[in-house]
Order: structure tokens, then C-alpha cells, then sequence
């Protein structure tokens, strides 16, 4: 009988051969969100999905580069890397679209 591994089975493979500590890895929960835009309204949520997830991906926050501590400002538990989706060196003309937000538990990033 011929097994097949797929490349990504066979990186884990590698990985728990040079580490240990890989077999004793707990689950991660990944969460998306499409903000539509960012708001006082919103916050309450994106603050309960922040409570439910180690890692939260947000979209169209609609920020600009001002304001983006605004996101790592709704959990002290996670730390917050944002691009805004817009040119900021020019007159913004009708709404801004876009922007990406990854808001990772603190303790990962250790």
C-alpha cells in the first residue's frame, strides 16, 4: 500500500522531529470579520469576537493611518497590526474603502 503525504503534512512532520514542544500545541481559533467600516456601534462586537478568538482578521475598517490605534485600543489581551487602504497624502474624496486589520492574542507573539 502507497502513502501519500501532502507537502504541508510533511512540514509537520519536519517541524515535530526538531521540536518537541510542537506535540503539545493547544487549538487556535481564527476569526474573520468584514467591518464595513468602523465605529463607536461596532466596537462592542468586534470587542466579543476579540474575546472568542487568539487571532482576528478584520476588513474594510475604513481607518486612516491616525486611526488605526483605534483597533489596538479594543482588547489588552491582543496586539493589533493595521494598513490603511488609502492614499492619506491627498484630499480624500468620498468614502474611503479598505483596510486591513490582524489582531493577534499577546501571548503568541512571545
Amino acid at each position: 500500500m502507497k502513502m501519500s503525504i501532502c507537502p504541508g503534512q510533511l512540514l509537520l512532520i519536519a517541524m515535530a522531529q526538531s521540536d518537541d514542544n510542537l506535540l503539545n500545541l493547544s487549538p487556535l481559533s481564527l476569526l474573520s470579520y468584514n467591518c464595513r467600516g468602523f465605529n463607536e456601534f461596532k466596537k462592542p462586537y468586534i470587542q466579543s469576537l476579540l474575546l472568542r478568538s487568539d487571532v482576528l482578521f478584520i476588513q474594510k475598517h475604513w481607518l486612516s493611518d491616525g486611526q488605526l490605534s483605534l483597533l489596538n485600543n479594543l482588547s489588552s489581551l491582543h496586539c493589533s497590526f493595521g494598513v490603511c487602504g488609502f492614499r492619506t497624502d491627498e484630499v480624500l474624496l468620498g468614502r474611503p474603502y479598505w483596510g486591513v486589520c490582524d489582531s493577534v492574542e499577546a501571548g503568541l507573539l512571545s
